[in-house]
Formats: C-alpha cells, structure tokens, sequence
C-alpha cells in the first residue's frame, strides 16, 4: 500500500508540475479540471509538497472559484 501511494505522489506532482511548467497560472481548482485522473485531494497534496520544494510558486493573484471564494493562483519557478 505505501509503495502504491508513493507512486501516486510522484505521478501527481509530475502531472501538476507538467501542466504548470507549460506556462499555465492556475488555482488548486482550476488544476483538478484539467487533471481529472487525479483524485481533488491527490493535486491539492502536489500543489502543496511541490510549492515545499520551491518548484511551484504562488503569483499573489486571486481568482474566484465556482463557490465564490477566492483562490490562490499558481506557477511553476522558471529554471
């Protein structure tokens, strides 16, 4: 079980990395759309362990989410 949830983790990082690196800004939200083979709780967890490792960063935009909260948008640190 540990084995297979590691590599969930790297899978999901990759995906979410892969989809931010291709110069996309967006929120937690607006990930899990685009990463529907990825559990909601799966990218929140990659967003957060990648934005750890200084790989993703918060832009200091906002936007709104279908609930009418705000989010934070994301991107990836360019190399």
């Amino acid at each position: 079980v540990d084995a297979g949830r590691a590599v969930n983790a790297v899978g999901s990082r990759a995906a979410v990395e892969l989809v931010l690196c291709a110069g996309a800004e967006l929120t937690q939200g607006e990930l899990e759309q685009r990463l529907p083979e990825w559990s909601p709780s799966r990218v929140r967890s990659a967003v957060a362990e990648l934005e750890a490792d200084g790989l993703v960063v918060a832009t200091g935009e906002t936007r709104q989410t279908r609930y009418g909260r705000q989010a934070r948008v994301y991107r990836a640190v360019s190399p």
